[in-house]
């Protein structure tokens, strides 16, 4: 089948309002209605937020509206014979910087920022699980090229280490995704990381 790119799927059903959170899924319908008519059969989008002041007023403010939005958007897919790829940690910076932690507690074991990865996952895949819909998990969206960056790596040994990040944090972030998922569904869809192709120069950045 032929998939695209559809970062705002879900996205766009998340209205900030003065009130707090307002969700509209008419959008997202008229997009997979869009989306089906094109003959378009399989979808990726961002099954989270972007900044850190949105996963604060949407999932961790309105988590029951929050889930039951997705569930929505995964039947409606199911019934138009769509496959949805959600990838659930799009931006490396949001669940970090949410939590006041450096973006590298993606590597730490017992950081706010791992536990709530894992936390997360359990709700997404648990409430997902059951629909056809779903082709496969993605952790997030290019985090390879986060890490190991020349500027970046300025701040190895010093105090303020916040925006450092290595790719053994990535992979063990990805590790940690991948074993929480298949846990909780065990039936063979696929679990992707969502790196981008590499870098030319990502050898001599990382040595």
């Amino acid at each position: 089948d032929i998939g695209m790119n559809c970062y705002d799927l879900f996205n766009c059903a998340l209205k900030f309002t003065d009130d707090g959170l307002r969700i509209d899924l008419s959008d997202s319908f008229a997009t997979l209605e869009l989306l089906k008519k094109e003959g378009i059969g399989l979808i990726r989008f961002n099954c989270g937020i972007y900044y850190s002041a949105e996963l604060g007023a949407s999932y961790m403010t309105d988590r029951d509206a929050y889930i039951d939005a997705l569930r929505q958007i995964a039947a409606r897919a199911q019934e138009l014979e769509i496959g949805l790829i959600p990838c659930l940690m799009w931006h490396y910076a949001a669940v970090p910087e949410y939590f006041g932690e450096p973006f590298r507690s993606w590597g730490r074991p017992g950081s706010k920022t791992a536990e709530f990865l894992k936390a997360y996952t359990t709700d997404i895949v648990t409430s997902l699980r059951e629909y056809k819909s779903i082709f496969a998990w993605e952790f997030g969206n290019e985090f390879n090229l986060q890490a190991d960056l020349p500027n970046w790596q300025k701040e190895f040994g010093k105090t303020d280490t916040r925006y450092w990040i290595q790719g053994r944090d990535v992979r063990y972030a990805i590790r940690l995704f991948a074993e929480t998922v298949r846990s909780l569904d065990p039936d063979g869809r696929m679990i992707v990381s969502g790196h981008s192709a590499m870098r030319p120069s990502q050898y001599h950045l990382n040595t």
